[in-house]
């Protein structure tokens, strides 16, 4: 029996025995196995056993996914599954996490160059521009654009983001400075009677298609948060009086992010 044929043998006995996951999963697994197997084989590098499979093996292996044009993304899920398998073998391999191998996802940066003010002017729907103004010149989630009360979150210079709307179950404030501010206050307040929020006033459904049909009409993306449009504008405004670490160190506490969040990279580009 050859090298690949033991491979793929005790590879099969294993996984055919793992009921952990969705079929889906499993079949996801088994396929991705069979594909490194496949490949280690001709890489010229296939182990005698899995147990002798090292992290030369392993590096040479990403090398030549790498040559053939595998996307990155590919490569690490492939690797996902090699890691899950090795493990149930109690086969540990140093030095094979993404990190170690150089592997990097591209980050797709589907952010558009847009101006908030020529953006606003185009929306007439008022559902639409109030969701996309509290984010874009207060720093919301669209969430929290959807939850605000007038009544309860805004006080007479400042917005008041309790725990109970807050995205990350965190108390912020965020200062309104600006007529331009206050008057997206004052068209809110309007629409919800003062008392309510958006999503009590109309529901989520409704809130949903008229910011996507909005915001399509303009060609622009419903999945991605525009709050990064107030990150900009109010570190580029607070630059002006403070050092660039202070500036920051202002927007962080008012947008309530922290260094997992891609609103990060906004401020420290």
């Amino acid at each position: 029996m050859s090298r690949k044929q033991k491979l793929t043998q005790t590879m099969i006995q294993y996984l055919k025995q793992d009921n952990q996951g969705s079929l889906n999963t499993r079949q996801v697994r088994l396929f991705s196995m069979n594909r490194i197997i496949d490949d280690l084989f001709a890489a010229r590098i296939v182990p005698i056993t899995w147990y002798a499979l090292t992290t030369e093996h392993i590096k040479k292996l990403v090398s030549y996914w790498q040559n053939k044009g595998l996307k990155t993304a590919t490569i690490m899920n492939y690797l996902v599954c090699l890691r899950y398998f090795l493990n149930k073998i109690n086969h540990t391999i140093e030095g094979i996490d993404n990190q170690s191998l150089s592997l990097v996802k591209p980050r797709n940066n589907m952010r558009p160059e847009i101006h908030s003010d020529t953006i606003l002017n185009a929306i007439n729907e008022p559902i639409a521009y109030l969701l996309f103004a509290l984010q874009a010149k207060f720093g919301l989630t669209l969430l929290e654009s959807m939850f605000l009360v007038p009544a309860i979150h805004i006080h007479e210079n400042e917005l008041w983001i309790t725990r109970e709307i807050s995205t990350n179950r965190k108390d912020r404030l965020i200062p309104i400075i600006n007529e331009e501010q206050q008057l997206i206050i004052t068209k809110l307040v309007t629409l919800t009677e003062n008392k309510k929020s958006l999503h009590q006033q109309f529901g989520e459904h409704h809130l949903r298609l008229a910011y996507k049909f909005a915001l399509s009409a303009l060609k622009l993306p419903t999945q991605v948060s525009y709050r990064y449009l107030y990150a900009k504008s109010r570190f580029d405004h607070l630059c002006k009086n403070h050092s660039k670490s202070d500036a920051k160190k202002i927007v962080i506490i008012e947008t309530n992010i922290n260094k997992t969040s891609p609103l990060w990279n906004t401020i420290h580009e």
